[in-house]
């Protein structure tokens, strides 16, 4: 029997990017082949259709309501058939409902149980074009009143009125899913602390770089954690799994500061929740996790709703579909980030390889920016650079330079006259970089050296750098040039490292 995994995405303020992040790691494990539903439980501002709406059939994704058409359903076929008399239920959710009777509870799990079979199917959506993946939406949000029906429901009530309904209702949704993605309500809410407390086995705490949104999750966390160590009925474990989202990349300094923060604040909640000391934490990978698990800000994303799985090269660690995947390669392990056993230092920790690709006559251009570069590492960037001149006496040459530019990581074309006139780099290096360029595979970096037809090649479909809108060589103050050449280039080295 399946027995899946129920994913809650919880951020405690809106403008994290929680509801773009759970759009990406369910299409990931779509895409894997796993079955997935998505749901829309942020009832109050939803948002996770936009996603999805372009890839459903229009005419089902608007005549299907929705989770609290569900919820709304629920209640009155409870009320209607549902009529044994048991023990009132707690009125909070953070406080675990016991002792009901025996014969009230195994009425009451054979009725949810028929409830979820016979009704259920007709509130999803089936995502058409992204195999394996389907959706409910938060409801009929362009009805005249959706919005009477979100804010008449009462929770509290209905938890009150049938205590085991979430529980069941978990079950019965991860018989049927691999996975399950629930897009919460933010805040301390009714419905936040069911989809946070009730629903999941994996939360997923995504936050922004402020206090107010760390301290936020780091509360809920408290809450959760703290009921389901109540609830004896409950024995599925809960695992916490943070989500910085936002980052700036180009504020270094800013970031470093607020990583050692996060970093902090979710290493002594670990200890605090799970009763570990600083021995049960002496090999701990929370830093390394830190270290691979940051969302930068994207300005592309920034606009409409798009979903980077499908949008960028999974395999580019440039992009937010990178990250999203690694992400989901932690959850698909199922374990605590402290006890994890994803293998971080396989990119965290690798070298970045920097190829340089240049004509015989601007040796010393290459021998210089190779120098400069060099400088990187004493910033604590790993970078092993490589130009032709470090092939010795013996080496099969061409087939040593064709195995470097396919491991390299970044290739810099020093781009000169003799540069574009060289059959052997147009034919061989610049194909071959071109070539894993389009995959993915590699960042191009074409620094100017000199006045030349590059705007015309192959060269011109790519972003340069020509300090001041000059070539290298046209430039009086070569110091100045070559910190300039450092300085951009080693923005391209940042993300490369900390993704």
């Amino acid at each position: 029997m399946r027995f899946g995994n129920i994913v809650t995405f919880y951020s405690y303020k809106g403008g994290t990017g929680r509801t773009m992040s759970l759009a990406n790691i369910a299409t990931y494990f779509a895409q894997k082949g796993h079955k997935v539903l998505a749901i829309d439980w942020d009832m109050e501002a939803p948002g996770l259709y936009q996603y999805f709406k372009p890839y459903c059939d229009k005419e089902e994704f608007n005549s299907k309501e929705g989770l609290i058409e569900f919820m709304y359903y629920a209640r009155k076929a409870h009320q209607e058939e549902y009529l044994k008399s048991r023990k009132p239920a707690p009125a909070m959710v953070e406080e675990p409902a016991t002792n009901y009777g025996n014969s009230s509870i195994v009425y009451e799990e054979s009725f949810l149980k028929s409830l979820f079979r016979r009704s259920f199917e007709n509130y999803i959506i089936e995502v058409k074009d992204i195999e394996n993946l389907s959706l409910v939406k938060a409801g009929k949000t362009f009805n005249t009143d959706y919005s009477d029906k979100v804010q008449d429901f009462d929770w509290r009530a209905f938890f009150q009125s049938s205590p085991y309904f979430f529980e069941y209702f978990a079950q019965y949704l991860q018989t049927q899913y691999d996975y399950v993605f629930i897009d919460s309500r933010t805040g301390f809410t009714d419905t936040s602390g069911i989809c946070t407390t009730l629903m999941p086995n994996l939360l997923v705490l995504v936050f922004t770089t402020n206090t107010q949104s760390l301290e936020g999750v780091l509360m809920r966390a408290r809450t959760a954690t703290d009921y389901r160590y109540k609830y004896d009925g409950e024995l599925r474990p809960l695992y916490l799994y943070p989500l910085p989202s936002r980052i700036e990349p180009d504020e270094d300094a800013l970031r470093k500061e607020w990583k050692k923060k996060y970093e902090s604040a979710f290493t002594d909640l670990f200890k605090e929740l799970y009763d570990m000391d600083d021995e049960d934490l002496k090999d701990s990978t929370i830093s390394s996790y830190f270290n691979r698990i940051q969302l930068s800000h994207t300005s592309k994303y920034a606009y409409g709703e798009k979903i980077s799985m499908i949008e960028d090269e999974v395999e580019d660690r440039l992009s937010m579909a990178n990250t999203y995947k690694v992400f989901a390669e932690l959850l698909e392990k199922n374990e605590p980030v402290w006890d994890s056993s994803y293998d971080f230092s396989s990119d965290s920790d690798k070298s970045i390889e920097v190829f340089i690709s240049y004509a015989a006559k601007d040796k010393l251009y290459a021998n210089m920016i190779s120098n400069t570069l060099s400088e990187i590492n004493n910033k604590g960037r790993k970078l092993n650079i490589w130009t032709d001149g470090e092939i010795i006496a013996g080496q099969e040459w061409e087939k040593v330079i064709i195995d470097r530019l396919k491991r390299a990581d970044i290739i810099i074309f020093l781009v000169s006259n003799s540069f574009l006139l060289s059959s052997y780099i147009s034919d061989k290096e610049m194909k071959v970089a071109m070539e894993r360029a389009e995959k993915g595979e590699t960042v191009i970096v074409p620094i100017i050296i000199e006045d030349s037809g590059w705007a015309e090649s192959e060269i011109g479909k790519l972003q340069v750098i020509m300090p001041n809108g000059k070539p290298v060589a046209s430039h009086e103050n070569q110091t100045k040039v070559y910190k300039t050449i450092k300085e951009q280039v080693d923005r391209t080295i940042s993300l490369l490292v900390k993704r």
